[in-house]
């Protein structure tokens, strides 16, 4: 009777042991396992493979246009690695508007003119930086922010602008703060007024109608409008307006919606060192923040696409040639100063 007792004694050793061994190999295969997994967490964002790095960073001798697309999916990159990519496009930028400058014959004498030439500087003087403001360019995000940054600084007003200032002081702030401005594609700019000011906004557009409405009705429509509270200006009307009124007209509070946006923050006379993208807000703004050592304050608002952006290829589609060739030419020194291009904005709305 021993026998079977130590045989079956031997067997459960056996198959005990068996068990131990296996549940061991597994812990110390998923030990293994675990701590190959922290370590490649660990570095990964410090090593992003090649072909990665080659499509964030921009070659500054080309002439590349990065959308809003690009960046979104860019958010995800390490933060150094794109404010050195965006370093890069704020230099191709002032070197293209430099080169366009040059080419025009335009020096940089902004100290000579009157103080009416700076009357869309927002000046901050708690973070020594001028802020060309440019109406359609995301003004409102833009004033919330930059609101919000002089309260944290306990300023006595939230904006003043650097045509209140005395020669004297308009010069040192010229030469010695930090220069900034934003800027948007110049046919989706035109767009995105006509619809928040003749569709979108009925106080803007009673407004604008009064302003414009009748002269636009007038000169464009053979037949006289139906009785009606609103004259519904289309913005094949608005776009013909504008390329025939445009080149002419005086800025003011209204027009500055549409004219040239050159002609407000005149970027051959002034030295902006930072030119953003309206189109790249969603990381450029943060990056602006970060560029002047502010995104420890304020955090820029959610980025929301724009209607216009949307609705760009149906308005330009029925827009007759001759319409879009004026403004093509209105737009002219817009597109080159600031790097956008009209055949690639015109190329998007014959596209299917």
């Amino acid at each position: 009777m021993g026998f079977p007792c130590l045989r079956y004694f031997v067997r459960t050793t056996s198959l005990t042991f068996f068990i131990f061994t296996v549940v061991l190999l597994v812990l110390l295969n998923l030990r293994w396992c675990l701590l190959r997994y922290c370590q490649h967490s660990l570095q990964r964002p410090l090593s992003r493979d090649t072909d990665s790095q080659k499509e964030l960073l921009l070659d500054q001798n080309k002439t590349y246009h990065m959308t809003s697309e690009d960046f979104n999916t860019q958010q995800s990159r390490p933060q150094s690695v794109l404010d050195r990519s965006l370093e890069r496009e704020m230099k191709r930028r002032r070197e293209i508007l430099d080169s366009t400058c040059k080419r025009l014959h335009f020096k940089r004498k902004a100290k000579h003119y009157t103080a009416s030439f700076f009357d869309n500087v927002l000046v901050l003087d708690p973070y020594k930086l001028l802020f060309s403001f440019i109406p359609k360019v995301s003004s409102s995000s833009w004033k919330q922010v930059l609101g919000d940054l002089m309260v944290r600084a306990n300023a006595s007003k939230l904006f003043t602008t650097l045509d209140k200032y005395s020669t004297e002081e308009r010069d040192m702030r010229l030469e010695t703060y930090k220069k900034a401005v934003f800027v948007r594609e110049p046919i989706n700019r035109l767009l995105s007024a006509w619809m928040s000011k003749f569709r979108d906004d009925p106080k803007d557009q009673e407004r604008w109608e009064k302003y414009f409405g009748q002269k636009i009705v007038k000169r464009y429509r053979k037949s006289p409008p139906q009785s009606s509270k609103w004259l519904n200006i289309t913005f094949m009307e608005f776009a013909q307006f504008v390329t025939d009124y445009g080149p002419s007209c005086e800025i003011d509070t209204i027009t500055n919606h549409f004219v040239p946006q050159n002609e407000i923050c005149h970027p051959c006379h002034i030295n902006y060192q930072f030119i953003g993208h309206f189109e790249n807000l969603v990381v450029e703004g943060p990056y602006f923040l970060r560029w002047i050592s502010a995104d420890h304050l304020v955090s820029f608002p959610r980025f929301q696409p724009s209607a216009a952006g949307r609705s760009l290829k149906d308005e330009l589609a029925v827009l007759p040639l001759r319409i879009l060739d004026g403004l093509s030419k209105l737009y002219k020194r817009d597109y080159e100063m600031f790097g956008y291009s009209v055949e690639k904005t015109l190329d998007h709305a014959v596209s299917k």
